[in-house]
């Protein structure tokens, strides 16, 4: 059927985890097993997976089963894995090798290679050997690249087969505890983890647990995904309310858009996007972040024309630039009435040029499920940023110039840390 490329954009681990479990059971293709292990079963695969997570460190790893489900894995048996598996040089006698036997003596090298020239392009480590090629089974993972930049390390890796269900939280939660180990030994911070897998894949003994866990319910009951096509299916919906929101320039409109995009080309949901008419700076019919990236969506006077425009089949309604709402529009109540039964998702700024709450925005995080606080590089000592100084002839605006001036960083506004920000006075 040719390579189709799955990409997934993740906050956490236990984020991704759902993620790809959901994508393999929509878009992956079905195939035998004729080599290595459970030979004779069938697998549920992803042709090419590229998966980023952007915040790999996020407590706990583990992923939140349904009530009545066996646990997959949790944050003390993953600890322990890590420990066993990947720090250790040590194999028993009936291994034919372990993550830790090839990583281990690559270690040191590679942490005083990132000390003494941290913009290297060349630390990485091995784990596949050539005459790997004669095992039953070789080592799934390959290799793990690492870069160091702005005292951010990230780390990349290539998967060449990865069981989705019982591997991936192992994994994720092995090169997240590993690029802490090393990012504690070089000095510097560990950052987003990206992963390639040619071969991500649920084998059939998974399938009936790994729809239960995506919220399907099939029509025959007999739990394979390929009914899903055959037959059809009921699909729960996510449900809740997801707020990004920070400063002006730290990403909430690309975080939003990205997400839309995983949704509907990934999860083949339905989306809806809408943006406030007193937000001029967008293209017409679109809500548009400051990097250039853009989706489609529908221009608002206010939020009870959301609800109106809603429709029926639509799983995910995305609101874009939500301080720019009156008080009086009737946000919080729309939020609250759409997220019973689907997801939202609203990205706006929290405070505003004074450094104070910003319009609607304290209301709609408090009724949030849950809240990604961004942050942009403050334009002065290049820290993180929350602040959004509003600027006039080059100088801090005052404390009674109106909250609402619509524009970007051609109008005057910098992003400034805790540090550099001048409160308006």
């Amino acid at each position: 059927m040719g390579s189709r490329v799955c990409r997934v954009s993740a906050h956490s681990i236990s984020d991704a985890w759902f993620q790809v479990v959901r994508a393999a059971l929509e878009v992956g293709s079905d195939y035998p097993i004729t080599r290595g292990s459970f030979v004779g079963h069938q697998r549920r695969e992803l042709e090419s997976l590229v998966l980023a997570i952007e915040a790999p460190g996020t407590r706990p790893f583990s992923p939140v089963l349904p009530r009545g489900m066996p646990p997959v894995a949790d944050d003390e048996s993953i600890r322990r894995h890590f420990e066993q598996y990947w720090l250790s040089p040590d194999k028993a006698e009936n291994e034919e090798y372990t993550h830790g036997e090839r990583i281990h003596p690559q270690l040191p090298p590679l942490i005083k290679m990132l000390r003494e020239t941290p913009g290297t392009n060349q630390a990485c480590i091995e784990v596949g050997r050539p005459e790997d090629i004669d095992l039953k089974n070789s080592p799934c993972l390959r290799l793990i690249d690492y870069k160091l930049r702005s005292g951010i390390l990230s780390a990349h890796a290539y998967f060449r087969s990865w069981d989705i269900w019982a591997g991936l939280p192992f994994d994720l939660g092995g090169l997240q505890l590993l690029n802490e180990f090393i990012s504690s030994e070089v000095g510097c911070q560990p950052g987003p983890l990206f992963v390639y897998s040619k071969g991500a894949h649920l084998y059939d003994y998974q399938w009936k647990m790994a729809l239960q866990y995506a919220g399907y319910s099939l029509k025959d009951g007999s739990g394979s995904p390929r009914s899903l096509r055959r037959w059809g299916m009921g699909r729960r919906r996510r449900r809740g309310l997801l707020v990004f929101t920070g400063g002006m320039f730290s990403g909430k409109s690309d975080r939003l858009i990205l997400k839309l995009e995983n949704r509907t080309t990934v999860g083949g949901q339905k989306a809806q996007a809408f943006y406030p008419a007193r937000d001029t700076r967008t293209h017409e019919g679109t809500i548009t972040s400051n990097s250039g990236r853009a989706f489609p969506a529908k221009k608002v006077n206010n939020a009870c024309e959301i609800q109106e425009l809603v429709e029926e089949d639509t799983d995910l309604v995305a609101i874009d630039e939500a301080q720019f709402f009156d008080s009086d529009s009737g946000l919080v109540e729309v939020c609250q009435e759409l997220m019973k039964d689907r997801e939202v998702i609203v990205a706006g700024l929290d405070m505003d040029f004074r450094g104070g709450p910003f319009g609607l925005m304290p209301q709609i995080l408090a009724i949030a499920t849950e809240v990604v606080k961004l942050r942009a590089l403050c334009v002065i000592c290049g820290e993180d940023a929350e602040y959004s100084q509003r600027m006039v002839d080059g100088r801090p605006a005052r404390r009674d110039d109106p909250i609402i001036l619509v524009g970007g960083e051609e109008e005057g506004y910098e992003a400034r840390c805790s540090d550099c920000f001048v409160r308006p006075s």
